[in-house]
């Protein structure tokens, strides 16, 4: 059977929407603090009176602070100036130095010149006296004597030692005011101690920051002697080798130009001019040779004044001819005397080419010739300047290494004359100075510390509190709101508050509240479950409902009881309820304790089903207890077998409608057995107390539950948690619950679990 959506729902929920945790609601969070408030007031107020209690046994504590700068411009500018050359520092430096300022170097000398060894503020006085005292002593003593203790000197040593401990333990130094700005503050119960220590610190401080200038000075000057005496032994080494190799190899200078390599310049200058002439004259052999084979003569016209003029004559010739030939015809005499005379001149010009293309020729082996001698020429002279670049080469690595060498010593003595010079060199500059000394303070620390101590105690009190507000109201892995149960499961929920009885009614009367309190909230949220009842049962005729829930104690019998109260009230409606929690019975011993037949004699003969029932008389319900006393060792056999499908059927059809009360789906298997007779569920998880994992598991344990469950009730909802979450839907609807609630239970005494 499908599930039907609820008419009051808000939005459509369907069986695709995955389970999964719910979060926790903030609201809900924000609603328990509120109910809780009690409880963090108190534990603000203890946390207060623990703070205050603490605050009597402080000792008041005077802080002194001394402010010093670490110095650059000074600096900056000697290096800048070539007056000092020394280390300067930067930002990290100037960090690095609050741990300098604590350390044993700074605070021993500020020990030892002020006497705190015998301070008893710093060194605790040794009470002599006691037998355990004298004892312990003796056995020290003996150890030392021995051998099998390293004796120690409990002397100054170690005097100073506890003394510095002491100090750093009182000592900040930090960078508060700016990155080279040094706070160094000093807290003591006596305010001029404290002064007198911090500035005896910073003056330790500049002490041993220009003792330590002096000595690297010192240390540098001693390092540059040496490393002068050795630059001036390696230069002149590297002299007197570059000498021994120019005497050696007859060279005067790396950078002068060899006679190899002026030749070569000329002979390269030659040679281009020898290619170019060759080509030129290559180029004209060439066209001479054509215009020789070739028919036409008119091809090229050398640079000739011979055949200059004679090819003008050739054209005049021409010229003539076709102008006769045009007046008397070819055959004229003229006309042939004037083909000879062409004939001739072209004879002419035709020698003449001949005799200049040998002369072309000539030209042109000359040409090669001189090309082939210089290219010779100039092998022969590269190879005699390869032999010379090698000692070029080595004579400029020499003169470079020598020269290298004189300019670092001259650079390394001018240095040295500079920082050697006493005349010349400046006073030591320290590295930071004190601008502003410790003052004797006039008001303790203590007071700041009793703020922050009353702040933190009343925070702890109220963390507390909290925690314990939250602790008695757990929101974390339960279902708290119907919000959550409809995020986690995708089924519908409503909100169940818990029942109160009046103090003279008695808990049996729990299981027929509707008939004690017909107008009570609990009974009216009842009521929308019945109209979700009476819709599933007008759409698929659906009359079997079974109320389940994960794990005991969450309330199904009562529910059960209830909803079968409440809808066998109605004209008409023939309502049966079946006790089929064959291990506890709650549903038996409540509404027929008297009862000793029902269900397990009914599943015998379904048929005489009428005879099992036992009948209330203010509902009309109709009951079928279960009256097994030491419990069903077959219970699930019993559940199983097609006798209990008989009886259901039978119950069909003799009822509108049928409520079964079974048990817990996590403790046994009975539900997985009744669960194909049932038509649609009504899951019941506790308010606050079920684990949202064990209701997951619960819904995949059954097939298909969650397809037919008709709907979730979050049951046992703390009435104030409820006011909480519906706080949305306004005040008057809170209103009128709560004045129904009072004229349903006049006097609240207790809520029922």
């Amino acid at each position: 059977m499908q599930r039907h959506v609820n008419p009051t729902e808000l939005e459509p929920v369907t069986s695709e929407q995955g389970p999964s945790l719910a979060p926790v609601d903030t609201a809900d969070m924000i609603a328990i603090a509120r109910r809780g408030w009690l409880r963090i007031l108190a534990g603000i107020i203890v946390g207060t009176i623990g703070a205050l209690a603490m605050m009597g046994l402080l000792t008041p504590v005077y802080k002194a602070s001394v402010r010093m700068v670490i110095e650059k411009s000074a600096n900056k500018y000697l290096q800048s100036n070539k007056l000092l050359d020394g280390p300067m520092f930067d930002d990290a430096d100037s960090w690095s130095q609050t741990f300098i300022i604590s350390s044993e170097s700074i605070i021993i000398p500020v020990v030892k010149s002020l006497n705190l060894t015998n301070d008893p503020d710093f060194v605790a006085r040794k009470k002599v006296g006691g037998l355990m005292a004298r004892g312990r002593k003796l056995a020290e003593d003996a150890r030392d004597y021995v051998g099998l203790k390293p004796k120690i000197d409990d002397g100054q040593v170690d005097k100073e030692r506890k003394v510095f401990d002491a100090i750093t333990r009182r000592l900040t130094v930090n960078h508060d005011d700016g990155p080279n700005v040094i706070s160094i503050s000093f807290e003591s119960a006596d305010p001029q101690k404290a002064a007198v220590i911090a500035n005896a610190i910073a003056d330790s401080y500049l002490a041993s920051s220009a003792g330590a200038k002096t000595s690297s000075t010192q240390l540098a000057n001693k390092a540059m002697q040496e490393r002068l005496a050795e630059l001036k032994t390696q230069a002149a080494d590297a002299e007197r080798t570059l000498i021994e190799y120019k005497t050696a190899n007859n060279l005067f200078s790396s950078s002068a130009k060899t006679m190899s390599s002026e030749q070569v310049n000329s002979l390269n200058t030659q040679l281009s001019k020898s290619r170019i002439d060759m080509a030129d004259s290559r180029a004209r052999l060439d066209r001479m040779e054509q215009a020789v084979d070739q028919a036409s003569k008119a091809t090229f016209t050398p640079d000739n004044e011979l055949i200059t003029r004679l090819r003008a004559q050739y054209l005049d010739l021409s010229a003539r001819v076709s102008d006769i030939e045009q007046r008397v015809g070819a055959r004229h005499a003229a006309v042939i005397k004037l083909r000879g005379r062409m004939s001739e001149v072209n004879a002419a010009i035709e020698m003449e080419q001949t005799r200049v293309a040998s002369l072309y020729n000539k030209d042109f082996e000359l040409a090669k010739a001189r090309y082939n001698e210089l290219t010779t020429t100039i092998t022969q002279v590269l190879r005699e300047e390869s032999s010379a670049s090698k000692s070029q080469a080595r004579l400029r690595e020499l003169e470079s290494a020598a020269e290298t060498l004189r300019n670092l010593y001259n650079s390394m003595l001018l240095r040295f004359s500079e920082t050697s010079n006493v005349d010349a060199r400046p006073p030591i500059i320290p590295d930071a100075r004190i601008v502003t000394r410790a003052a004797i303070p006039l008001q303790s620390e203590a007071s700041k510390k009793k703020l922050i101590l009353l702040f933190g105690g009343s925070l702890a009190g109220m963390l507390l509190g909290t925690a314990a507000v939250f602790a008695k109201e757990n929101p974390f892995g339960v279902f708290r709101t119907s919000k959550q149960v409809k995020a986690a499961t995708g089924l519908y929920c409503v909100s169940l508050p818990a029942i109160t009885l009046g103090s003279r009614q008695k808990v049996n009367s729990l299981f027929e509240y509707v008939l004690e309190q017909p107008s009570a909230r609990f009974v009216e949220t009842l009521r929308i479950i019945v109209a979700s009842m009476r819709a599933a049962q007008a759409d698929a005729d659906a009359k079997v409902f079974c109320v389940v829930s994960s794990a005991p104690g969450e309330g199904k019998t009562t529910i059960a009881s209830n909803l079968a109260c409440l809808t066998a009230m109605q004209s008409g409606t023939r309502t049966l309820v079946i006790d089929a929690d064959l291990h506890r019975q709650t549903l038996t011993r409540m509404l027929a304790p008297d009862a000793r037949l029902g269900l397990k004699e009914a599943l015998y003969n379904p048929t005489l089903l009428a005879d099992y029932v036992v009948k209330r008389d203010r509902s009309g319900l109709d009951v079928l207890p279960c009256p097994v006393t030491a419990g069903n060792a077959n219970g699930a056999e019993l559940l199983s077998s097609p006798a209990m499908e008989k009886l259901i059927q039978t119950a069909r059809a003799s009822y509108d409608l049928v409520i079964i009360d079974v048990a817990p789906i996590m403790a046994v298997a009975d539900v997985r057995l009744i669960a194909r007779l049932c038509d649609a569920f009504i899951l019941l998880i506790e308010w606050g107390n079920t684990s949202q994992r064990l209701v997951l598991e619960s819904l995949a344990e059954v097939s298909n539950l969650s397809e037919r469950t008709l709907c979730v009730v979050l049951n046992k909802v703390d009435p104030k948690a409820l006011e909480s979450v519906e706080r949305y839907k306004g005040r008057e609807l809170h209103d009128y619950h709560l004045v129904q609630d009072r004229v349903a239970t006049g006097n609240i005494a207790r809520t029922v679990a």
